[in-house]
This record gives C-alpha cells, sequence and structure tokens, in this order.
C-alpha cells in the first residue's frame, strides 16, 4: 500500500490507519504486507519524507489500542534516491485472524468496534460471507497445528 502521507492525530485520521492496517493483516496474500509512505499512491512516483511524528512507539501505541489482537508492526524511515520514506511492515500471525477492532473511533471515517476489514484490490473493504468464513477456518487451522 502506498501513501503519499500519512497522518495520526485526529480520530479520523486514526480511524484511517487501523483500517488500512487491518485490511492488509487480514487478507491472504503471499509475501510480506508494506505500508510505504512518501510515494504517491496513484503514480508512484516519489512524494517526500515521512512526518516525523510517525514512530515505532507510536504506531505500537495506537494498534494496542484500537486492534485485537495486536497487530504487531516494523517501522524505518529509509534513505531512498529522492529523499526518505517510512516503510511500515504489518506482521501475519495466521492464528490470530481474523484481526477486529478493538474499539470505535472516527466520524466521517468511523469504525466500529468488532468490524473486520481485508483489501479488495486497493480498497480496505469488510469481507465478504465467504471471505469472513475463510478467515475464521485459517485462524482455526493454524491455531489446531500451532497450540
Amino acid at each position: 500500500d502506498f501513501k503519499r502521507e500519512l497522518h495520526v492525530t485526529t480520530a479520523d485520521e486514526k480511524a484511517g490507519f487501523i483500517k488500512d492496517v487491518l485490511s492488509l493483516v487480514n487478507t491472504k496474500a503471499s509475501g510480506r504486507r508494506w505500508m510505504i509512505i512518501g510515494f504517491d499512491d496513484k503514480t508512484r512516483t516519489y512524494y517526500g519524507p515521512p512526518d516525523k511524528s510517525l514512530t515505532q512507539n507510536r504506531f505500537e501505541q495506537l494498534l494496542a489500542v484500537y486492534t485485537k489482537p495486536y497487530v504487531t508492526v516494523r517501522y524505518e524511515v529509509v534513505d531512498y534516491r529522492a529523499g526518505q520514506i517510512g516503510m511500515l511492515e504489518i506482521l501475519r500471525d495466521p492464528k490470530n485472524v481474523p484481526y477486529r477492532v478493538a474499539k470505535s473511533i472516527g466520524d466521517k471515517k468511523r469504525i466500529e468496534q468488532d468490524d473486520i476489514y481485508v483489501r479488495h484490490g486497493s480498497q480496505a473493504e469488510k469481507p465478504t460471507l465467504l471471505e469472513l468464513q475463510a478467515l475464521y477456518e485459517e485462524g482455526d487451522q493454524a491455531g489446531a497445528n500451532n497450540p
């Protein structure tokens, strides 16, 4: 997921961030899950460095309050050709699927407690019934295989 900028100050900004993280962590995909900050999400051209208030600790605080089970992430700012970018890796434990909203937040971009999100292309949306069933089955199977 590419983001020009990421801000997590207002309730709506926090809600949008949590929705994006949950959609990335819940969607079954091969490979790693990344949110890259500093690139235009449509053109994929470099936009600028991430907000300095974005830190590993800040992300952990938000995710501890608004996700259940807690979504683990790794964040670092790295040098890119044109400047710095933020790289947020979302780590997925299949035993914890589906991850959900722990606490409602937001106004225009409101998310409600217990909401679950997945990716449909580049959009974060609620899962279909079949997707939801598959998430529960994956979590149950992973838990049975790794008690």
